[in-house]
């Protein structure tokens, strides 16, 4: 059977040329001060210098970029970068949903309560030089510990997750316990794999809170 095509009339088109041209518009501006910045990297000082830099470098070198990666600092730095991210995307994803699991239960008991603590931390926050005071008496200064514990866990990131166990069905559970399964045997081998998706979305938030 051939369907037939759709004809479109002419305000239909007139509006995805206009789509068209005012999107292509939009990625020009904003791709082009990245493009204008790595044109000027690639460039001599002089021709820096002087200016005239737009589209395509002049004075091709790249003295610059030997330079910056001969520094140790810069190794040093993206080390920490990802080492902090890595670890605090796999810790902060793993006790975001070990806190959220137990909230998610009726019969935990001042979950109301604990759950009302959780979210004043959204509204409230200690400030900078209670939490720089924090990690001093802790013993974390210059310490890679200082850039992963403070957001290790996110509020927002609880509620998230608290709502998505919340929308499992209590049957799965049920049935797990009779069959003797524990409380840490039904969250690891059941809840757990049934919430991939939501895990996934977390440690995204997660990376992205911690690469800096």
């Amino acid at each position: 059977m051939q369907h037939k095509a759709i004809k479109r009339g002419k305000p239909e088109i007139a509006f995805s040329i206009f789509n068209y041209i005012f999107f292509t518009l939009l990625c020009i501006v904003m791709v082009y001060p990245f493009w204008h910045v790595i044109m000027m990297s690639l460039s001599s000082v002089e021709a820096t210098a002087k200016g005239g830099v737009f589209l395509w470098p002049k004075g091709f070198n790249l003295e610059t970029y030997a330079k910056v990666f001969n520094d140790p600092s810069i190794w040093s730095g993206y080390f920490t970068t990802i080492l902090v991210t890595l670890s605090g995307t796999f810790f902060g994803t793993l006790f975001t949903a070990t806190t959220a699991y137990p909230l998610s239960k009726k019969y935990l008991p001042f979950s109301k309560a604990m759950l009302l603590l959780v979210l004043f931390t959204m509204l409230f926050s200690g400030g900078m030089i209670p939490g720089y005071l924090l990690m001093k008496n802790l013993g974390l200064i210059d310490n890679r510990l200082s850039l992963i514990l403070p957001g290790l866990v996110s509020a927002y990131n609880v509620i998230i997750m608290k709502s998505f166990f919340q929308s499992l069905p209590e049957s799965l559970e049920e049935s797990a316990k009779i069959d003797g399964a524990t409380e840490v045997t039904v969250f690891w081998k059941i809840i757990l794999p049934l919430s991939k998706a939501t895990i996934a979305t977390i440690a995204l938030f997660t990376a992205v809170g911690y690469w800096k």
